[in-house]
């Protein structure tokens, strides 16, 4: 399975599509994918639900006029390479439902062009880069079923599109996040989507015999005037 090395003798390929594979996985993405410099769009699935492993090349990040890059459900395995940060032309980048690990590289927060960001059922760990606050055209932020952990970044509420959607769900013994842009400060709850994120601790108890503050004492009345 997997695509042949040849491949890479395609310099003038813009678009690779390729759907239901009945093969995909079990082989590496050559990375003579890297020499595709026009390329612009690729779409690679495949049809068998349990394919792989296919690991994901750092050459990836040499192709720097793609705009968008599919591969849900390929049987993809590995860390997610640091390279793809190089690709500041990619607008969508969707790795759901494979087998993923490591982190989220902070690299991503250089592809400031994404507006969607698919990343979730995989095993990715660790926290959410506060690095992501920088691609400030996000409008789908998915990173649920995981297994990561930690703050959701406060910076994430300055992001500027009000439209975010943003899923950081934790079904099936997945992420623990809790959230950072609870009050006080801004919320990201009011603009994202959020799904089974726990709340921050919340600020402790008075002890149960403490008093009230004494109430302040009345203003003294003004001097009576001059006769």
């Amino acid at each position: 399975g997997g695509l042949p090395t040849e491949v890479g003798l395609l310099s003038e390929l813009k678009k690779l599509q390729l759907q239901d594979l009945p093969a995909f996985g079990g082989a590496t993405l050559p990375t003579e994918i890297g020499l595709l410099a026009n390329l612009t769009e690729l779409a690679l699935t495949s049809a068998d639900t349990v394919a792989g492993p296919c690991s994901l090349p750092s050459e990836l990040g040499a192709l720097t006029s793609i705009s968008s890059i599919e591969l849900p459900s390929s049987g993809l395995t590995g860390d997610l390479p640091t390279e793809l940060g190089r690709m500041v032309t990619l607008t969508k980048l969707d790795f759901e439902k494979n087998s993923l690990s490591g982190n989220v590289p902070t690299t991503l927060g250089l592809a400031t062009a994404l507006t969607s960001l698919q990343l979730s059922r995989n095993f990715l760990v660790g926290k959410i880069p506060s690095e992501l606050a920088q691609v400030s055209n996000l409008t789908v932020l998915e990173l649920g079923t995981n297994q990561m952990t930690g703050l959701v970044p406060s910076q994430l509420a300055n992001l500027a599109n009000p439209t975010l959607i943003c899923d950081l769900s934790t079904q099936n013994d997945g992420n623990a996040f809790y959230d950072e842009t609870a009050a006080p400060g801004p919320a990201l709850v009011g603009s994202c989507d959020y799904y089974n994120v726990g709340a921050p601790p919340s600020p402790p108890l008075p002890p149960a015999n403490s008093s009230p503050p004494a109430p302040k004492p009345p203003p003294s009345p003004p001097p009576s005037p001059a006769p």
